[in-house]
């Protein structure tokens, strides 16, 4: 009996170790702020906020918000079936943890995953499928191609954070110029995260002969290209400033651009390194606020 009961526990506590890493291998936290957002835009900022209950009861807008969910959440687990030897050097505990499911059932996982959010595609319209495949498409020639390559990894990763969001504009039929500059603007900074982080991560991607921009011009060249990208954004942000609506957005877009001042002046030499992660930080910080501030466009 107590060795029934013994054999019981570890069994449980397997099992709930097993959803942990699935979890874990999903982010399910990055899918649920992204279906949060889509919610969010189509209710605050693509129909009027009165409506709020005509548009969720839209079966369609479901849809479309759930094979995002279940693509981007199979988009993350073929990233980690490819990318487990250069996490275990990175992010060591988090993979160790991500270990408890085998690489088999992640891809099997994947599989499942792309395969539901496609039939949901399918269900809401024959362009719907056609448009969330080529993304489900896009998300695995990421992991398994573009990444690897120079620059083109951090435009691709940027393309695939921002075609959700095109999607709602498609199926809303939303022509209206700031909407789409914000897009732009949003891209933008997403684009800077992930150059950050090819610095932040540079000796895992060093050793694993990742073609990032820091392993092939070296971190020198690197530093320098990013504080090309912030002037670029500084741009960017001054013309958000202009076609606001709104004084939280304004101040939003003043804050962006005062902080891409700052790398412009002060991300360089060798303490650059030592800064990247709290830059990263910072601009996942950005990302979130940027996703609060989207009823502000109308």
């Amino acid at each position: 009996m107590a060795h029934s009961s013994i054999s019981d526990a570890r069994s449980s506590q397997g099992l709930r170790v097993k959803i942990v890493a699935l979890m874990l291998h999903v982010r399910w936290q990055n899918v649920v702020g992204l279906a949060i957002s889509q919610y969010v835009a189509a209710v605050m900022l693509f129909n009027d906020v009165s409506e709020w209950q005509q548009t969720l009861s839209e079966g369609k807008l479901h849809g479309l918000i759930f094979s995002v969910a279940f693509l981007v959440a199979g988009g993350y687990l073929i990233n980690n079936f490819y990318d487990r030897e250069k996490d275990r050097i990175n992010r060591p505990i988090r993979t160790a943890i991500e270990s408890n499911i085998r690489k088999s059932s992640v891809l099997y996982g994947y599989l499942a995953f792309t395969l539901t959010g496609s039939l949901l595609a399918l269900l809401v319209s024959g362009r719907a499928f056609l448009y969330y495949s080529a993304y489900a498409f896009l998300l695995w020639a990421y992991s398994h191609k573009f990444k690897r390559i120079t620059l083109l990894g951090n435009l691709v990763a940027t393309l695939l954070v921002v075609v959700p969001f095109f999607g709602l504009l498609l199926y809303y039929h939303v022509q209206r110029p700031v909407v789409v500059y914000y897009g732009f603007f949003y891209s933008w900074l997403f684009f800077m995260r992930e150059s950050v982080k090819d610095i932040r991560y540079y000796k895992g991607d060093m050793l694993l002969t990742y073609q990032t921009v820091p392993v092939v011009f070296g971190l020198r060249r690197a530093i320098a290209f990013l504080r090309a990208y912030a002037f670029v954004g500084m741009l960017i942000s001054l013309g958000l400033f202009a076609l606001s609506v709104h004084d939280v957005l304004s101040a939003f877009a003043l804050l962006i651009f005062v902080f891409f001042v700052v790398i412009w002046f002060r991300f360089r030499g060798s303490r650059a390194v030592k800064w990247a992660p709290s830059i990263h930080t910072v601009l996942r910080v950005f990302l979130i606020l940027g996703i609060l501030v989207l009823p502000l466009l109308r």
